[in-house]
């Protein structure tokens, strides 16, 4: 916060990991600027991105996450920009003053291909939450166990169904 401070930011330290308080304290404070992990303890930092882009705040992802399409979905989204968590405390200190000045972290062309990215990744996420919509709660059942590695057999015998009873959800997922 000196840091911050010292280039002439003012600041007030908000260190939350819970969606609610951050989506509440941003709704009082209305900060210019945001920095956001995206990985907090009951939530996804993508799901709070729109909400605090809404009360008016820049948002600079900051993270330790590697996986370049979820920070790329936070820049569809809305973030102006991102910092790893592993770049030299200053490197921090010079995104969040270009991100308060509107200076671009990315060049153009990179830029639009994380966007690009990361607007690919959230219609494949809505597509697969519409499908998922779309099953019913014994598929959902069934595909958990699947996917937690069981085989059709074992989750007959957990449900206490015959093998045909779990094949057709089976089917109906596929």
């Amino acid at each position: 916060m000196l840091a911050l401070s010292d280039r002439g930011f003012d600041c007030t330290v908000a260190q939350l990991t819970s969606a609610v308080p951050v989506l509440e304290q941003a709704a009082q404070l209305r900060p210019a600027l945001v920095l956001l992990d995206l990985n907090l303890d009951d939530a996804d930092g993508l799901d709070l991105i729109r909400g605090l882009r809404s009360i008016g705040a820049k948002l600079l992802v900051v993270t330790g996450c590697t996986d370049e399409s979820r920070v790329a979905s936070a820049l569809a989204l809305g973030a102006s920009g991102w910092v790893s968590k592993a770049q030299p405390f200053e490197r921090l200190l010079d995104a969040a003053e270009s991100v308060m000045r509107d200076r671009p972290l990315l060049g153009d062309a990179r830029y639009a291909e994380l966007i690009q990215l990361g607007t690919a990744r959230l219609e494949a996420e809505r597509e697969l939450k519409q499908r998922m919509a779309q099953l019913t709660v014994r598929e959902r059942e069934v595909l958990w166990a699947l996917s937690e590695g069981e085989s059709a057999g074992e989750i007959a015998k957990a449900l206490v169904v015959s093998l045909g009873t779990v094949r057709s959800p089976i089917q109906g997922i596929l």
